[in-house]
């Protein structure tokens, strides 16, 4: 087991918000913000967690939130692409001309 300042065996702050944030990702698709962010702070924390850092307890909620940031970002591209489709079909001469 780690010892040191900031070792407490809970995950830390930092991993929870991520995963938090990448499922919110998900459940609001169109958030493309909150993938970027969740992979983002995701990211930080695995590596605050490889330098010793930060408590390793919080490495799956990072794993986690990494994993559900990247689907999360996937299926708001998806949406949003859905969404211009969309748009083109509704008014088709407007899209052909300026998209």
């Amino acid at each position: 087991m780690i010892s040191g300042p900031g070792v407490s065996g809970k995950p830390s702050e930092r991993a929870t918000t991520c995963l938090v944030i990448g499922i919110l990702s998900i459940v609001c698709c169109k958030n493309l913000a909150g993938g970027v962010a969740a992979i983002i702070i995701s990211r930080a924390e695995l590596d605050a967690i490889a330098r010793g850092e930060a408590d390793p307890a919080g490495k799956n909620y990072a794993q986690i939130g990494f994993a559900l940031g990247i689907i999360g970002l996937i299926v708001g591209v998806v949406a949003l692409y859905r969404q211009f489709n969309a748009v083109g079909m509704l008014f088709p001469t407007v899209y052909r001309r300026h998209f």
